[in-house]
Formats: structure tokens, C-alpha cells, sequence
């Protein structure tokens, strides 16, 4: 009996060591073959446009798909090879699984204009599309002013059609880089999905930057989620100047839009005005960031210049949400406001008035602005004083509001100024009747003449309130 159990021991213990080694073989091959596919996923070919003709692919005659997928990008297939166009490489890269990147390698110098005779395929899958891979493109290097970028590949659009629609799940994360988009109805349109990055384009000009091409309505239209419009390097910059309508129209969430010049041209310094508003949050959108989204690390380079525009600056727009932070932006010489609050659906509706301790309801809570009282110069530097009424602090709970500070050679007709040179920041916190006075000297000193400029944002929700009342910048009398 004893050696029976024995035989029986080692039997088990055989076909344990033989199940133990094929599950380690399983999963080793499991992992090879994902290796193998993320590898061919990762190295597989860009579809790579080299035809500005607007033709559909050779799997959607007429536009509509046949059914079946080469997995290629051609409408004719010559004795040069596949000829692809931006249409056709749309077309496939919606059939093909996984991410597709659209280069460009049109065999001619200079601009190459593609006027798509209607409207361009909505994407639907996840795509780079990326015109600075056309031989000549080079993207911005300026870390700030002006954009001197070299775009080479133009979207000329009918006028009545959406220039690059995204669309759906499948399309979320999808990156614009390197184009010009003019003459569409809107030149960028993210009707859903999430995670997009919009980066180093010029949407609503010619290819130079400093001629007014612009979409019909607006530049770029986006009801999305953790999308980037711009960036914080100089590359991801984008120009949005030159729109019938609106430079931007902000629906969703938690986006960000940092770095873009928006009513300049691309020297950043002159007119190429938007139509409308230069940003226009819409009903419902909230925790979206307009500028730099963590201004404590003392860095600026999320900062927009919002400028020239034929309406306000920023616009929260009646029913928008909460949470909208408006920070170290150059707002200026916009015909309206520089940021407005609507508090009601009244396109005039101007200064959104303070009130006590701030309990009213609407766009960022309605947040109240800063009420500066002085500027003055003393010798070698500049004191800026004023007070802050908001939501009271109490016991058990802080109210902290970050003031940031901005200079202007100009107040605005309201007198209510805009902030072109943004010069620093403090914090403050409210007492229990929600008052705060301040003092703030900003690092350089700050010109007679000029008008300073502030606005409150609470720092627990990320709601920016309207600019201050604008003070001019006086010497100190003597005694």
C-alpha cells in the first residue's frame, strides 16, 4: 500500500509540473502574439496623401463603401503607384482597425491647397492627421509673439461644409496638427468623443497667417470632454483669427485651451479680428480651463492672447456651467467686454454688477471681481490695493480666492478694462462677513498711466469672476 500512494504522489506531481509548464507556455505565447500585433500596430505605414484632388477611395465609389477593405488609400492605382487624397485617406483609415496616422507628401513645392467640393468624410476612428510631414512644413519656434511656423497643407473649403468633423467613441483622441482651415462653414467640428489635441494650425487665415480667410460661423466648434485645444510649448500653438462668427465655441468639460492666439494675426501683435467673441463658453460646460490651468508654478506659457475681437474676449454664455477658470490670459482691444458673465439671455447685458457676499446663481456662480482702490508708484516699484467681498469663510471652512493683476495702456469704454500684460498674483482669504483687503507689488514696475486691472478666482471651484474696474497708474504725491 505505501508504495501505491507513493506511485500516486509522484503521478500527481508530474501532471501538476506538465499543467504548471503548458499555462506558462500559453501565456507566453498570449504575450508574444500581443507583442507581435502592438508592434505592427505601432510600425504599420501612415496613409501618406500625395493628390490634392478630392476623389474617393477605390472601396467607396460614389462615397458610399462597398463592403470590403483593401486597407489601402487609393483612388487610382497607376503606374506610379497608388494615388491618395485627404478624402480617400479618410475614407480608409474609418475602415481600418486601430490608429491610423495621414501624412503628406505632395511631389510640389510651396502651398498645396485641397478644396474638397463637399463635405469632407466624418472621422470616426482615431487618427493623427499631420501636415507638418509635408517636406517643407516646419511648426512654430517662438516661445512667444509670433507664430513662424510654415504650413504648406491648406484645407479651401465650399463655404457651406464642416472642414474636419470628429465624431463618436472611436475617434476620441484623435490629433489636428499642422494645417491651414479656411472657407468652411466651421473649420474644426468635434461633434463627440473625448481626449482630442488641436495643435500648431492656423483656422480661419491664409497660409501666412496675416490675411482673413475665414470659416463662415466659427473656427473651431467642440461639444467634448478632456480635449486641448493648443498647448504649452511653442509647437502646439494654434492661430484662430479671421472667423465670420466665433474663434471658438467651448461645449463639455474639463478641456483646456492654452497657448492659441485668437482675433491676431500671426505675428500676435496685429488685427485678423473674429467676427463675434473670441472664445464663447456655451450652456452647460463646465471646468474648462481658458489659459493656465495651475497658475502657481509662476509659468505663463498656457497663456492665450485674446485679442481685436469684433465682440467680447470670453464669453460665459447664458446657462454655462461652473468651474470655468479664466487665467493669465492677454485679454485686449476687443470691441466688448473682456470677459463677460451673462447673467441673464441678454447679449448687452454688460458689467455683471458685485453683491454682498456673493450668493447669486449663473455662469461661474457669478462670481464678484476685485474692486481696486489704488496704484501707486513709489520710487523703483508699484502698489496695487484693493479689497475682495465674496463668499464669507467660517469656522470649519476657508474661502480662498486667487487675484491675479493685469496692466493695460487703455481702459476699456465700460471702465471696466481688459488685461493685456498679465504681472502676477496673490491669495487671499475672506473673513466671515466674506470681506479680504490686499496689497500687491508686482515684480516690475509698472508705468505711470497705465490701468491695472483684476479678477477673483475661487480657488476650490475655478470660478473666474469678470475684470475689475480699471485704475490708472498715478506717482505719489509728495507728503
Amino acid at each position: 500500500m505505501r508504495i501505491f500512494f507513493s506511485e500516486a504522489k509522484r503521478t500527481r506531481r508530474a501532471l501538476a509540473l506538465l499543467s504548471g509548464l503548458a499555462m506558462i507556455f500559453a501565456l507566453l505565447l498570449l504575450f508574444g502574439l500581443q507583442s507581435a500585433r502592438s508592434a505592427r500596430a505601432a510600425t504599420r505605414p501612415p496613409f501618406i496623401v500625395n493628390f490634392t484632388g478630392d476623389e474617393n477611395d477605390t472601396d467607396f465609389p460614389n462615397g458610399s463603401f462597398t463592403g470590403s477593405s483593401d486597407g489601402k488609400c487609393d483612388f487610382d492605382s497607376g503606374t506610379q503607384g497608388d494615388q491618395c487624397t485627404l478624402r480617400a485617406a479618410i475614407q480608409a483609415a474609418n475602415k481600418r482597425r486601430g490608429a491610423d496616422t495621414i501624412a503628406f507628401n505632395i511631389p510640389v513645392s510651396g502651398v498645396q491647397t485641397i478644396s474638397p467640393g463637399s463635405a469632407l468624410p466624418q472621422i470616426t476612428h482615431k487618427v493623427t492627421i499631420d501636415g507638418y510631414t509635408q517636406p517643407g512644413s516646419s511648426p512654430n519656434t517662438n516661445a512667444q509673439g509670433a507664430i513662424n511656423a510654415s504650413l504648406l497643407i491648406e484645407l479651401d473649403g465650399p463655404g457651406s461644409a464642416f472642414g474636419l468633423e470628429l465624431s463618436g467613441d472611436g475617434a476620441s483622441n484623435s490629433v489636428i496638427r499642422g494645417l491651414v482651415i479656411n472657407d468652411f462653414d466651421a473649420g474644426i467640428f468635434i461633434r463627440s468623443g473625448t481626449g482630442y489635441r488641436i495643435q500648431g494650425n492656423f483656422i480661419g487665415t491664409d497660409p501666412s497667417g496675416t490675411v482673413d480667410e475665414g470659416n463662415r460661423s466659427v473656427g473651431v466648434y467642440m461639444s467634448t470632454s478632456n480635449t486641448t485645444i493648443g498647448g504649452t510649448t511653442p509647437d502646439k500653438r494654434n492661430l484662430i483669427s479671421g472667423n465670420n462668427s466665433y474663434g471658438m465655441e467651448v461645449g463639455g468639460r474639463d478641456n483646456k485651451i492654452e497657448g492659441n492666439l485668437i482675433g491676431t494675426n500671426a505675428n500676435g501683435t496685429s488685427a485678423l479680428a473674429n467676427g463675434g467673441y473670441g472664445v464663447l463658453v456655451l450652456s452647460q460646460s463646465s471646468n474648462n480651463t481658458i489659459g493656465d490651468a495651475d497658475p502657481s508654478d509662476g509659468a505663463t506659457n498656457a497663456a492665450n492672447i485674446i485679442a481685436f475681437n469684433a465682440g467680447r474676449g470670453v464669453t460665459l454664455g447664458f446657462g454655462a456651467g461652473n468651474g470655468n477658470r479664466i487665467l493669465s490670459n492677454s485679454i485686449h482691444s476687443n470691441s466688448q467686454l473682456g470677459i463677460d458673465l451673462l447673467r441673464q439671455f441678454d447679449p448687452a447685458s454688460g458689467v455683471t454688477p458685485n453683491d454682498p457676499t456673493d450668493p447669486d446663481t449663473g455662469p461661474n456662480r457669478l462670481q464678484n471681481y476685485p474692486v481696486i482702490t489704488s496704484a501707486q508708484n513709489f520710487g523703483n516699484f508699484t502698489s496695487i490695493n484693493g479689497t475682495l467681498n465674496s463668499t464669507p469663510s467660517t469656522r470649519l471652512k476657508k474661502r480662498t480666492f486667487i487675484i491675479q493683476f493685469f496692466s493695460s495702456p487703455s481702459e476699456d469704454p465700460s471702465h471696466f478694462g481688459e488685461g493685456q500684460t498679465f504681472i502676477g498674483q496673490i491669495q487671499v482669504t475672506t473673513d466671515r462677513q466674506g470681506n479680504a483687503s490686499f496689497g500687491f507689488a508686482p515684480f516690475q514696475k509698472v508705468n505711470v498711466g497705465q490701468f491695472i486691472t483684476a479678477t477673483a478666482t475661487r480657488k476650490a471651484t475655478g470660478d473666474t469672476s469678470e475684470f475689475s474696474g480699471a485704475r490708472v497708474v498715478q506717482d505719489l504725491e509728495p507728503g
